[in-house]
């Protein structure tokens, strides 16, 4: 027998420095209204805001999750009532809300969600703790095994706002109305909205103080490279030439430019793009023989999920990096055998952030704020009508009771 796990796509997140804002009205049409219905009585009665920061920063060139916290616990406009820093998973925060009520016994307003994560396939935020990382898949297998029971309206309803800040995440609505569904948009209302273009957090001074921290939107261009074989500048700017070929971008400047010395500049960040496809076999003789590329070759036709998967990144399949390993399982006397394939590919990323339309010179460094409703820049969840059946999953067996590993990946 069988099992496929797929564990997710990493993407980078980058940070810049920042400065006064000045919010962007767009034309109505352009406009969803998540807040009111025009029939319904305005809301007088106040409702609490709420942040969640899901996440840890590794390296203090990118601190996104450490000024995400200090943005919302001190911007005059922006902050909210609690914050909560100490959680990396779904549902954690879902067990909050159940938990928790909100102040007035009315159900919550705003609920942001920090997490890094990428407009492909996913959020580095995990389902539940010590599971995988959130997507459309591994949300969806959780509600097949009811880990979430839909909030009631004492909790969220039609007029609470899930804020899922990420890296363009908001070009993934699956996965907005996949998380929308787990939070009870069925029964409740809840909506959830995200971004369609990267978002990240910077000081306003140099001497970075907390209270100067800003909110920027940013736009990107990618370029791509197979790990073992980097292009040189010139290439890259060819790449990106071709890629981009209606945008007046000086390609050479942003690929010299590594780091920002104000956020008016261009400038890339590389980082490599890792996806992992793993089946599952309860007997070692099933395991299929890839030790010879026409045998791989062999595999690769016969999966076709998995290169639908690699397609679901834009990557060009050319430049991943794609290995075969074996793997053992091992849990008291069960013994379960893995095949482990591992596909990486480079990313180079040219950022620029987008400022405010009278900042044309780009000297005041003024943030741009799409109006909050505006859909060109926003996306929002959709209701969606699913079955919620309890089915067992030998992927879930690993990650629930903790699966310890006896052995090696061995690379075949």
């Amino acid at each position: 027998m069988k099992k496929e796990i797929i564990v997710v796509l990493i993407c980078g997140v980058v940070f810049f420095f920042s400065c006064t804002e000045k919010r962007k009205t767009t034309p109505l049409s352009h406009r969803v209204n998540y807040v009111l219905k025009p029939e319904e009585p305005v809301d007088t009665v106040p409702r609490t805001s709420i942040t969640f920061i899901l996440g840890k920063d590794h390296s203090r060139y990118n601190q996104y999750y450490t000024l995400a916290n200090h943005y919302y616990r001190l911007h005059p406009e922006d902050k909210t009532e609690i914050i909560i820093d100490n959680m990396t998973s779904v549902k954690e925060v879902y067990d909050y809300l159940r938990t928790h009520p909100s102040k007035n016994n009315r159900p919550y307003g705003l609920i942001n969600l920090v997490s890094h994560g990428n407009e492909f396939l996913d959020l580095s935020t995990l389902v539940y703790p010590y599971g995988p990382r959130t997507s459309v898949k591994t949300l969806q297998n959780a509600i097949e095994d009811s880990i979430f029971i839909p909030l009631d309206t004492t909790v969220l309803d039609d007029k609470s706002l899930i804020f899922l800040h990420g890296c363009a995440v908001g070009n993934n609505p699956e996965l907005l109305n996949k998380l929308a569904f787990v939070f009870g948009a069925e029964q409740n209302g809840v909506q959830v909205k995200a971004s369609k273009l990267f978002e990240y957090y910077a000081y306003l001074s140099k001497n970075q103080n907390p209270q100067s921290i800003r909110h920027y939107y940013a736009k990107t261009w990618y370029a791509f490279y197979h790990p073992d074989s980097i292009p040189n500048n010139l290439m890259f700017a060819e790449q990106f030439e071709e890629r981009y070929p209606n945008d007046n971008i000086n390609w050479l400047e942003g690929i010299l430019r590594r780091f920002q010395s104000n956020p008016g500049e261009i400038y890339h960040y590389s980082f490599i793009v890792p996806a992992v496809w793993e089946d599952i076999y309860e007997d070692e003789a099933l395991i299929p023989s890839v030790n010879t590329q026409k045998k791989r070759q062999e595999w690769f036709n016969n999966n076709q999920p998995f290169l639908d998967m690699l397609n679901k990144t834009g990557i060009p399949s050319n430049h991943f990096q794609i290995l075969f390993y074996r793997h053992l399982y091992k849990r008291k006397s069960q013994e379960f055998h893995g095949l482990r394939i591992k596909a990486r590919a480079g990313v180079m990323c040219l950022t620029q952030p987008l400022l405010a339309e009278s900042d044309s010179l780009r000297t005041q460094l003024i943030p741009f704020l799409p109006d909050d409703h505006d859909t060109d820049y926003f996306q929002f969840s959709e209701i969606q009508r699913e079955q919620n059946p309890h089915i067992f999953r030998l992927e879930d067996f690993f990650f629930k009771i903790g699966m310890q590993d006896f052995s090696l990946s061995k690379m075949i």
